[in-house]
């Protein structure tokens, strides 16, 4: 007992030197280590289907298998639910790999028949590890795609594949409708049609070369309707947002990584014929409109459904300090495709931190500055040309805002609360302050 004992603490032990080295659980380590789970419900009914499809595949009692899980997305499971024949959960895959044949790992589409799931049909993926499963119904008939991406060896780039797998005359038709190297991806609506587009980002770091490319379902077919290069320097995209412009257009909001370390936003127009990046200069392979340092994502700032971009300047006081410990006077700019020109929406000054904006009037805009307190969470603006307080803005975590503050409101167990100076001293009144403070969504 004492060997068994010990045995046991050297591995926990090992398990927490790991943790402890900042290396986490990566996933060979609990694909390696950790055996499948008996799942309860569906999950338990889809394992049993693959072990009995893998028993009658090898001739074996009990075959060899672990499960492979995607490693980014939403939904981080080997099975991912289908509705291939318009049915709910009637429908499924699991990745899974036999080690004892192949590192490669497997796809097993399923499907249930009288309550019961069976295996029919079984494809081999492009490498050992899934990097993400999507559902998706990209031609609008109510039959869900599968995109899957793999990681590749020694590659930054994904492989994606999109598979459709449906029952047709009574079996299991499963084929690749397309494949594509890419770095990230999305789907939306680009069309105002039934069925979800595909968007394809694709950065070549040596080459400094980023292009889009949009896919789409025509005549049952899935193919290619366009594709545009965006600004080189761009080393990794940070999130998407899509949107259907004033002018009737589709978008997409592509917030991006440079090189040096600064935030830009590309802009992806599809007009129903032609895929174009309005904001991206090709002579000089740059999109300079869009570049703030202040790391600001986009955001719909004005809540009428489409984002706008952010463009930050430092506050005065804060022009030589490195850009992290910086306070910036931010303008949200929106795009006007009727003129081609883009059009400033509100100046602010934002504290992402505690997730409000402070919006300025002219009559502030480029005349104070400010200063931060993280641990109080104490957020000041001052007048630029003397450092006099003009309005303090505090969260609270506790609850409890200071006796001189007044109340804003409650966030969970955090309250907000301000403070303007005596009446004799002020430059912003206190219903002033109410309008210009401004909670992120």
């Amino acid at each position: 007992m004492k060997q068994v004992w010990r045995a046991c603490t050297a591995l926990l032990l090992g398990v927490l030197l790991l943790w402890n080295s900042g290396c986490g659980f990566p996933a060979f380590f609990a694909e390696e280590f950790f055996a499948a789970p008996r799942g309860s419900g569906e999950q338990e009914g889809l394992l049993q289907a693959l072990e009995a499809y893998l028993a009658q595949a090898t001739g074996q009692d009990q075959p060899e298998y672990r499960l492979k899980y995607p490693q980014e997305g939403a939904d981080l499971t080997a099975f991912v639910f289908l509705d291939a024949d318009g049915a709910a959960a009637c429908d499924a895959a699991v990745f899974y790999t036999c080690p004892a044949q192949s590192a490669r790992a497997r796809l097993l589409y399923l499907h249930k028949q009288d309550g019961v799931w069976a295996g029919v049909c079984d494809l081999e993926g492009r490498s050992e590890t899934v990097r993400s499963a999507l559902p998706r119904d990209l031609d609008g008939d109510g039959v869900a795609e599968l995109l899957v991406g793999w990681d590749l060896y020694n590659a930054r780039d994904g492989y994606l594949t999109v598979y459709s797998i449906a029952p047709q005359n009574g079996a299991a038709a499963c084929r690749a409708l397309y494949e594509t190297l890419y770095t990230s991806l999305l789907t939306a609506d680009m069309d105002g049609q039934a069925g979800e587009e595909l968007l394809l980002l694709h950065i070549l770091h040596t080459e400094h070369h980023v292009s889009a490319r949009l896919a789409g379902c025509r005549k049952g077919e899935l193919r290619e309707w366009g594709g545009v290069r965006l600004d080189g320097s761009i080393i990794r995209f940070t999130g998407f947002q899509a949107a259907v412009l004033a002018d009737g257009t589709h978008a997409v909001f592509a917030d991006g990584v440079k090189d040096g370390g600064s935030l830009l936003t590309e802009l992806i127009v599809w007009n129903g014929e032609t895929l174009s990046a309005p904001l991206y200069h090709a002579d000089s392979n740059q999109t300079t409109l869009t570049v703030r340092e202040s790391g600001l994502p986009s955001a719909d700032v004005d809540h009428d459904g489409v984002p706008e971009w952010p463009v930050s300047q430092r506050l005065p006081g804060y022009e030589s300090c490195e850009p992290a410990q910086a306070l910036y006077q931010t303008t949200y700019y929106q795009w006007d495709g009727g003129t081609a020109s883009a059009r400033p929406v509100l100046t602010a000054l934002v504290n992402g931190a505690d997730g409000y904006m402070i919006v300025l009037g002219n009559d502030l805009r480029g005349r104070v500055t400010a200063a931060y307190d993280p641990a109080r969470r104490l957020y000041e603006v001052r007048r630029a040309e003397d450092g006099a307080a003009l309005l303090r803005v505090i969260c609270a975590a506790d609850g409890a805002i200071p006796p001189d503050y007044l109340r804003l409101m409650t966030r969970g167990t955090a309250q907000y609360g301000f403070w303007v100076p005596a009446d004799g001293d002020r430059l912003i009144s206190e219903e002033q302050a109410r309008y210009m403070i401004t909670f992120l969504s």
